[in-house]
């Protein structure tokens, strides 16, 4: 059933309508003259009331010849009840659909046990035949029209869901009655990959409906090792850091337990994909030696890496040093040996203000197309490239994504803690006395401020890097040798792409996967004919790999992307290939010229208290913008779903039939 109103509607008569109209009203005149004439003599209220019926007939008839339709404006209501709806919410709806007249009862509730609790209730209550279950929105909009009141109990509704109840009904007012709170962790935030020897930084939040109570929170190993523990409330934050051991697939464990009893309330799964770093090359082409450069050259060499440095020694001479490197140091080499191939040899440049701004034109030619095929530049910002009134194509790049500006009312450089990754650090440092600021570059590095210290900003298959923090070393002087190092390498992983002409980009961090999920994977490639394929689970691969639609993105050159519907949980295989996949799968996975990705899945039944949270959250907001808009609403004829049927003139005929015997009765009589 649904409430409407009805109208009756006339379209536009053509002339032949309001011809009959015409002659009809005119043959009544006629007919009604007559009347009186006969009539005046004997009685006057006979004639009249002869009159009248032959007016009604008339009128019949004209209501049986035009087209004339009935409008009607349904407003359908409907209730939904969804996850965690208590007994006494449940009792609260199924009275509010038999007390009503509601259109459709639905049940949305994903777990299977949950849905068979509430058969015993429905059975009780004699709905059991009413209610509909519901596992999509699609038979909500089968079944009904446009609604106007949606009555939704529980958790509520994922974004997505809400927005095709909004394209469905774009006019319905959402009436929400949520649950109690889930008890666990929500609005995790961690980085899904890191290099062996990085630390992993994991904030969140407890979530609790007691919020006096305190909980413990311990971080543990798949061996039950507590890494580390917390004592919080409810609504509190926390972090933990930790430095994962092995490479390979990891998972730790968030236990909240009960302090007195040591129950484990509730626990998630936080999973690490750990690859080992590879040894990077860089090239650092400096217009004076700096104690940055020269320990960034000891911490390289202890990683393994090669690290090789040009230092001027005269207007046309440059030196050669190089660790790791089979260079000969102390090699004079002239400007023009910077060539496209050289360049090429290498993963990042590093440059400060004043070499950047003595570049010749084809040094900087070089550098930007370098940087196009992936060269990382990371550039030391001073005054150089503030003063400089020289022409520069890269000083001139640069000013296209980040205004670079002297700091004002600043007399000295004042120290400050670094924040970066979710980090902070413990000892403060002291930056350049100057301002970048850029609304179109990832800001990677910050201060107590807020005021960016180092950004990036993506350029082909490279990325082009401003810091005005050149003074990381005193974390070494002060003993703080591993928060050096783990800030170089967080500036190394983020910039630094593979060498490969078709890379994975990394996707939104933090992100959770569940299964029936819809997420986007984006690769850069210069090449028009790569495939991306899906390769399955990591510990059960497909038969056959499944064929990706790529489609050509818009954010970046060279830039494309998939769309993949996640169908099972656990750890996902994607790579790029340039070559045809038709039999076996260990031919993809071994071959030289993959990339293989991985995408971790959570399962349904993981992150219930973050699940709860954002179904809580946006259909709250849903609920509160739809209240607001109500009074709008009902005042708008579009507002409920019209439907336009014609006149039911079975009683028009009854009518017509009636009056036409009547007269014909007086006539006889007569």
């Amino acid at each position: 059933m649904s409430w409407f109103t009805a109208s009756l509607h006339l379209p536009t008569f053509d002339a032949a309508h309001y011809l009959l109209m015409v002659l009809s009203f005119i043959m009544l005149a006629v007919i009604c003259t007559k009347v009186f004439y006969r009539y005046r003599a004997k009685s006057m209220v006979k004639a009249m009331l002869i009159c009248a019926v032959n007016l009604g007939a008339i009128l019949a008839m004209l209501l049986l010849i035009l087209p004339i339709y009935q409008t009607k404006a349904e407003a359908e209501h409907a209730i939904i009840i969804t996850n965690n709806t208590d007994e006494s919410q449940v009792e609260e709806a199924l009275n509010r659909f038999k007390d009503s007249d509601l259109a459709n009862l639905y049940i949305w509730i994903d777990n299977e046990n949950d849905r068979q609790a509430l058969i015993p209730i429905l059975t009780q209550s004699q709905l059991i035949n009413d209610v509909i279950w519901l596992t999509t929105s699609y038979p909500l909009f089968e079944r009904t029209h446009q609604l106007e009141q949606l009555y939704l109990y529980g958790d509520g509704l994922l974004p997505q869901q809400l927005a095709s109840i909004k394209a469905h009904s774009p006019y319905v007012t959402v009436n929400y009655f949520p649950s109690q709170k889930v008890l666990g962790i929500v609005e995790a935030k961690w980085s899904k990959k890191l290099l062996l020897g990085e630390k992993a930084r994991f904030e969140a939040k407890l979530q609790s409906n007691d919020t006096k109570a305190l909980y413990d929170v311990e971080l543990t190993a798949i061996n039950n090792d507590v890494i580390a523990k917390k004592t919080i409330r409810a609504n509190e934050t926390f972090r933990f850091n930790f430095v994962p051991k092995a490479e390979g697939i990891n998972e730790y464990f968030l236990n909240v337990t009960e302090i007195k009893s040591k129950k484990i309330l509730a626990k998630e799964v936080i999973p690490l994909e750990v690859v080992m770093g590879r040894p990077l090359n860089i090239l650092v082409k400096t217009a004076s030696p700096s104690f940055e450069i020269r320990h960034l050259k000891n911490w390289m060499a202890e990683q393994g890496s090669t690290l090789t440095i040009i230092s001027q020694t005269s207007k046309s001479a440059f030196l050669t040093q190089a660790v790791n490197s089979d260079v000969e140091n102390n090699i004079e080499v002239n400007k023009e040996s910077i060539s496209t191939e050289y360049l090429a040899a290498f993963d990042m440049l590093m440059l400060d203000g004043r070499s950047l701004v003595t570049l010749s034109l084809t040094e900087q030619s070089l550098i930007i197309k370098a940087v196009k095929k992936g060269l990382a530049l990371f550039v030391f910002v001073d005054e150089t490239l503030i003063e400089s009134g020289q022409a520069n194509a890269i000083v001139a790049l640069l000013k296209t994504f980040s205004r670079i500006e002297t700091k004002k009312n600043y007399s000295v450089q004042k120290p400050t803690l670094v924040h970066y990754n979710k980090d902070i650090s413990d000892t403060s440092l002291t930056a350049n006395n100057i301002n970048l600021f850029s609304s179109n570059a990832d800001t990677l590095v910050f201060d107590d401020n807020n005021q960016t210290l180092v950004l990036s900003k993506p350029l082909g298959f490279g990325d082009i890097v401003l810091s005005t923090l050149n003074t990381s070393y005193q974390w070494k002087l002060s003993g703080k040798s591993q928060d050096y190092g783990q800030y170089w390498q967080f500036i190394f992983n983020k910039v630094i792409t593979t060498k490969s002409e078709k890379h994975w980009l990394a996707p939104t961090e933090h992100s959770l996967l569940f299964p029936l999920d819809n997420i986007s994977l984006c690769y850069l490639t210069e090449e028009e004919k790569i495939t991306a394929y899906h390769l399955g689970l990591v510990y059960k691969p497909l038969k056959q790999p499944v064929n990706l639609v790529s489609n050509k993105a818009i954010e970046r050159d060279s830039q494309y992307c998939v769309e993949w519907f996640a169908n099972e949980s656990g750890w996902h295989q994607f790579t790029l290939s340039t070559t045809t996949i038709d039999n076996s799968i260990d031919r993809l996975l071994t071959s030289e010229h993959s990339d293989i990705k991985k995408i971790y899945v959570n399962g349904s039944n993981q992150w219930l208290a973050w699940q709860q949270l954002i179904k809580r959250k946006a259909t709250q907001s849903f609920s509160d913008t739809s209240l607001k808009n109500e009074a709008v609403n009902f005042d708008n004829d579009s507002a409920r779903n019209t439907t336009k049927q014609p006149l039911n003139k079975l009683p028009i005929w009854f009518v017509f039939i009636a009056l036409c015997t009547l007269l014909w009765v007086e006539r006889k009589r007569a």
